[in-house]
This record gives C-alpha cells, sequence and structure tokens, in this order.
C-alpha cells in the first residue's frame, strides 16, 4: 500500500465496513494498518532473502498474515476496552 493520505483514506474507510472494527477511531485504525504494515515487511524481507524455513509455502504465508491481522485487532479491542 502507498503511503499517501488518499490510500490511507481509503483503507480506513474500507475497514469502518467491517463489523470486528466496529468503533474504532480512525487513529486507531491507523495503528493497526501501521502494525500489519510492519508485520508484512517484516514477512516480505525475509522471504525477499530466504530466511524462511522450507514448510512454509504460499499457503502458510497467508494463514500467518490471517492470524496476525486477527491477533492484532483482538489486542486493540482489549487495549480499548482497558483490558491492557
Amino acid at each position: 500500500m502507498q503511503h499517501n493520505k488518499e490510500s490511507l483514506d481509503f483503507a480506513i474507510k474500507q475497514m469502518k465496513q467491517d463489523p470486528l472494527l466496529n468503533g474504532f477511531t480512525d487513529k486507531e485504525l491507523k495503528d493497526i494498518i501501521l502494525k500489519m504494515d510492519i508485520f508484512h515487511t517484516g514477512l516480505a524481507v525475509q522471504v525477499a532473502n530466504g530466511l524462511l524455513p522450507e514448510y512454509i509455502t504460499e499457503e502458510k504465508m497467508i494463514e500467518m498474515l490471517d492470524a496476525a491481522a486477527e491477533d492484532i485487532v483482538v489486542a486493540a479491542h482489549v487495549k480499548k476496552d482497558g483490558g491492557i
């Protein structure tokens, strides 16, 4: 994703349509995007440099991205609700 206001605004607009992200402020949604971007970039660097074990398939990487996104959103809910 390009790091510009238009693409970020578009992503936030899309996120606000997801019931799991209901109630988050724009800033909180931006934080979620940033955390996912950091995870995604780290994974991409490892792939590009051949640092992942051979058993990590493209399907497994997709599962890892999905799991990381879910973990980040759950943590954001817990934090928002005063759990941490």
